[in-house]
């Protein structure tokens, strides 16, 4: 039984609820996620004395405190969360539409119910950094929490990313030369005339080369510029501080200049238009008429 109410705290694209109690179990069943599917992804870690084992597609999965673990609403699950007799458990959850997660979906498919170390590296910053934000007594202001909540969205992400890659890591000296090369492309993305073969030149190494580097990421090169890119636009459309720029302005500032490619290409990444995500994200300006900003 849950000792306190859930506290749910709004952090633009993400909602927080911090939930605490004794030893209990929560199921969502096949017809529940059936009936109801918010398409949501949730990202769970506990601050506890005991243990938590989360049971997926007949996986099951320990969690230590700090750990986290992923899961998606459209699949079923039980959890059960055991502490000492007359302890309290505190457990954070960080919901978010799935459509704002840009990795590749095979890639998150084969992170759900897995443990993710929380308490080392990247997962020790993101979260501290959640814990932070949620404990602290400085209120924020609306424009604040939105992009407070595209920077957690963003470690959340890097978490995700690098579990992911962990299972794809290039020679030690491939990989410093990939990293100079990504390094090189992210600060140059706003160029239209970046392509492969040019970055190719600027690295003094051939194209099929650097297509090989590329191969250790699951992706074409050509492939990796386009998503720095839409991701630079879609963290623009969700900061309060561009509200007022058209989503042509923002995608012409990283590189886009075909606007309807640019749609087509974030529909294709995301699952919805730039303006939808604008929408979703709450950063909607109106113009003096009333309208939105498109």
């Amino acid at each position: 039984m849950i000792e306190t109410p859930p506290h749910v705290v709004p952090f633009g694209p993400i909602r927080f609820s911090v939930l605490t109690f004794p030893s209990m179990r929560w199921v969502r069943t096949p017809r529940l996620s059936h009936r109801s599917d918010p398409e949501s992804y949730a990202l769970a870690f506990a601050q506890h004395n005991g243990t938590m084992a989360l049971s997926r597609l007949g996986t099951d999965v320990v969690l230590g405190s700090r750990d986290l673990v992923l899961y998606d609403s459209s699949h079923a699950y039980d959890v059960r969360l055991a502490v000492p007799e007359c302890a309290q458990a505190s457990v954070t959850i960080a919901q978010f539409p799935q459509a704002l997660l840009p990795l590749p979906r095979g890639h998150i498919d084969n992170l759900l119910g897995r443990r993710i170390a929380g308490n080392t590296g990247v997962g020790t910053l993101l979260t501290q950094s959640i814990t932070s934000v949620l404990t602290g007594t400085t209120p924020f202001r609306a424009a604040d929490a939105v992009r407070l909540g595209t920077i957690l969205l963003d470690l959340l992400t890097a978490v995700l990313a690098h579990e992911s890659d962990a299972h794809h890591t290039p020679p030690p000296q491939h990989e410093a030369l990939l990293l100079r090369i990504q390094e090189f492309v992210c600060r140059h993305l706003g160029e239209p005339s970046l392509s492969p073969i040019a970055v190719a030149n600027a690295h003094h190494i051939s194209l099929r080369q650097l297509h090989r580097l590329f191969r250790t990421q699951d992706t074409t090169v050509a492939a990796w510029i386009r998503r720095q890119r839409l991701d630079r636009c879609r963290r623009d459309l969700a900061d309060p501080r561009h509200g007022g720029s058209p989503v042509h302005a923002i995608a012409t500032r990283w590189g886009f200049t075909d606007p309807a490619y640019f749609s087509r290409a974030f529909r294709a990444a995301y699952g919805i238009s730039p303006s939808e995500h604008r929408n979703l994200t709450g950063c909607v300006v109106t113009t003096a008429a009333g309208s939105p900003v498109a």
